[in-house]
């Protein structure tokens, strides 16, 4: 799945195929023939836990889980015959389940809206059939060069370089269409107080450093927090120059003193991101601001 041109549709093929169903039953192999098809089945859950943070992944698996819980529980049960399968198998059910709860959260407090036009006035924002992106940061939907003008004046201006560097310049689609739900993360499954102890820790320990970088890495399992002064970060933030004019903006906000990263794996690509939650504190725009503030973001 991971070697896949679309590693994350080839995901989702698979778990409507019942993956999830064939992997639990390995668990009553006998001795003999359980040791190449645990390691497989290890593997894929592994995978899959690599893959939950992104909105179309995280749906197809909440779907399939809940179907194995709520109508297979004898294939459930056939996981606790293999410690190591039922850790795995437990650990991605709950993850599942926290940030499916959070996917809705941030759907009813629409902050990235890929479904309606982020024109200020636009009359016709509810019923579009096409809708086309900004060029600059892929994020921003319009119907008309009207609405996509009017935005810019008013709002767009302030967040398109910032969150250009949200979804990288590839801009891949599963990544555009997860933000809402990283941002959610961010803030919510990780918590302020968490980053807030990690970051008075740095402090206390590196009083010369006035800015700091903070990488949630995703790709690792749980997923680990690291704190670095942004002198010997910059070589995670590429060479495309949006980077350098962020950093320079950054220093002019009298926000938050740190930047916050997040690294993920689509298929078998790292992506090192700007978090959406940075990109709108960059601009003093506040992550929770409402609906009509941000329009289509």
């Amino acid at each position: 799945m991971t070697h896949a041109r679309d590693s994350i549709s080839a995901l989702c093929q698979a778990l409507n195929a019942r993956i999830l169903q064939s992997i639990l039953q390995t668990g009553l192999l006998p001795g003999e023939e359980i040791a190449p098809a645990k390691k497989n089945s290890l593997e894929i859950i592994r995978v899959l836990l690599h893959n939950y943070m992104f909105d179309r992944a995280l749906t197809t698996m909440a779907k399939a889980v809940d179907k194995i819980t709520s109508s297979s529980p004898e294939v459930e049960n056939c996981a606790k015959c293999d410690e190591d399968l039922w850790e795995l198998w437990t650990t991605l059910k709950d993850s599942v389940q926290i940030y499916t709860e959070m996917q809705e959260m941030t759907r009813k407090n629409v902050t990235y809206d890929m479904k309606h036009c982020g024109g200020p006035s636009c009359p016709q924002s509810e019923n579009i059939i096409r809708l086309r992106r900004c060029s600059g940061c892929a994020v921003a939907r319009y119907c008309l060069k009207q609405c996509q003008r009017s935005d810019w004046k008013t709002r767009h201006r302030l967040v398109c370089k910032p969150l250009r560097l949200s979804v990288g310049p590839s801009h891949p689609k599963h990544i555009v269409r997860s933000l809402a739900l990283l941002a959610g993360s961010e803030v919510g499954y990780w918590g302020n107080k968490i980053t807030e102890q990690i970051l008075a820790h740095t402090r206390k320990t590196r009083p010369d450093c006035n800015y700091l970088v903070m990488e949630f890495d995703m790709t690792a399992l749980p997923v680990t927090v690291s704190v670095w002064p942004m002198s010997e970060y910059l070589q995670a933030f590429g060479n495309d120059s949006l980077w350098k004019e962020l950093g320079e903006e950054l220093k002019r906000y009298q926000g938050p003193r740190e930047v916050r990263l997040l690294k993920l794996k689509l298929g078998n690509a790292a992506h090192i991101l700007l978090s959406p939650h940075t990109a709108l504190a960059s601009c003093a725009i506040p992550a929770g601001a409402p609906r009509e503030f941000y329009g289509s973001y």
